[in-house]
């Protein structure tokens, strides 16, 4: 989490709590929808392991708001390049279809 949390920028930290709150809220339903297709008991168990874990929400917020940033920081800690990559495959192609249960 600490990677995903250093692509906010200094000046937003201090209310980054508030801002990621706000996130989740509205992105509730896409946020469960991500987690009924692509989570432990979805359709691709094991595959997209970001997902699983709690930074999640995070690393969606910042896909949204600073991908290359998150990338650039993703790869420079060490982190697979392919596991962000499939979140982000996993969060922006799902746009919309939480509403198509």
């Amino acid at each position: 989490m600490t990677i995903a949390l250093r692509s906010v920028p200094q000046a937003e930290r201090d209310g980054y709590s508030r801002t990621l709150e706000e996130y989740i809220q509205n992105n509730r339903d896409r946020l469960a929808w991500m987690w009924h297709v692509h989570g432990p008991y979805g359709f691709f168990p094991g595959v997209y392991q970001l997902v699983e874990r709690p930074e999640s929400y995070v690393l969606c917020e910042r896909i949204e708001h600073s991908s290359y940033r998150l990338l650039q920081l993703w790869v420079d800690g060490g982190g697979e390049r392919a596991s962000l990559a499939l979140l982000q495959e996993a969060w922006l192609r799902n746009q919309g279809k939480e509403n198509e249960q």
